[in-house]
């Protein structure tokens, strides 16, 4: 837990695909207090297979997707996958979803990336029926009889949403037990957090809504190399993983920053925040000395995460590994 015992989860960047790196990150967050750990899906391990490995390999660290992509799996296959985790970890697994990206989704997966409102609405009311023991809600045009789940005492499985559209969020608001933001500001999740909370009447779900921003935390002590690691990220994810990310950043209000994003990674010839959006990378991320991420830590807990999840860079050595996850440990 963190000064004022809160919990604080961590995670590897998708790039990161030596297994043995991702295990040193999990059996040393578990050793070292970390609340969860979150893997997410790209285009290598099937991250609940990883899962599974992680949870033989630890004791009481909690167990996340963050995220497996809803046009990757049916929800048949989440629910199976959730129950299967759960019962293997003892009851400490979180199931992430989200719409990915349409890269990811048409150029790995081979499936049209739609509108995926829609979708995500549908997997998610099927996931849930399927997880409380219910049939799966099928089209009523179907003339097939509706399955449910052939397994008995799963345990609650939480259900968490990545979103960053106001639609998708107020969607995760309704139906999940909590909410993933990624490269999305704290000072706006502050202000999700305030419209959600106006509602006279809330659900006992709702009253212990959860907020898992994943943060880019890169600890160092000298500050300068810390930032760059952290501006990669950053700008990464800006200028390579399609229109997503800077079009939501522009809709919040950086455009400006968005744009010199763009121009000082097209001059550098690779992912850079220069310092004229520097706004941006402190809204996004955290980096420096440990000292100084803990500080800043603080930030987000106050713009209302319940579980911060600090998010390491890939290829770093094991040492570096060790010294991002020991550093920061609650």
């Amino acid at each position: 837990m963190t000064k004022n015992n809160r919990p604080v989860a961590t995670m590897m960047m998708p790039l990161e695909n030596r297994r043995e790196a991702i295990l040193e990150l999990a059996t040393t967050a578990d050793k070292t207090g970390y609340n969860s750990i979150y893997l997410t899906e790209s285009w290598s391990y099937d991250s609940t297979l990883l899962l599974t490995e992680i949870a033989m390999r630890t004791e009481k660290i909690k167990l996340g997707t963050a995220v497996l992509s809803i046009w990757g799996r049916s929800a048949g296959t989440f629910s199976m996958s959730a129950a299967t985790l759960n019962k293997i970890s003892g009851g400490r697994f979180t199931l992430g979803l989200g719409s990915s990206t349409k890269q990811l989704t048409e150029g790995f997966h081979d499936v049209p990336y739609g509108l995926p409102y829609q979708k995500i609405r549908k997997i998610l009311q099927q996931t849930r029926s399927l997880l409380e023991g219910g049939r799966i809600p099928l089209d009523p045009n179907s003339d097939v009889r509706p399955l449910k789940l052939n397994l008995k005492d799963i345990g609650k499985i939480p259900i968490m949403l990545a979103a960053s559209s106001d639609r998708s969020i107020e969607l995760a608001w309704e139906l999940c037990e909590g909410w993933i933001p990624f490269l999305y500001p704290k000072s706006n999740i502050r202000k999700q957090v305030n419209k959600f909370h106006l509602s006279e009447v809330l659900t006992e779900r709702q009253k212990n809504w959860q907020i898992a921003p994943i943060i880019p935390a890169i600890a160092n002590k000298d500050r300068a190399l810390a930032r760059k690691g952290a501006s990669w990220v950053v700008a990464f994810y800006i200028n390579k993983m399609g229109p997503v990310y800077r079009d939501t950043l522009k809709r919040i209000g950086f455009a400006d920053e968005i744009d010199c994003v763009l121009a000082a990674s097209k001059l550098e010839g690779k992912p850079v925040v220069p310092q004229d959006a520097e706004a941006l990378l402190s809204e996004l991320a955290l980096y420096g000395t440990p000292d100084e991420i803990k500080e800043n830590l603080e930030d987000w807990y106050e713009a209302g995460a319940t579980e911060p999840c600090l998010m390491t860079n890939p290829n770093l050595n094991m040492d570096e590994i060790k010294y991002n996850v020991e550093s920061l440990a609650p």
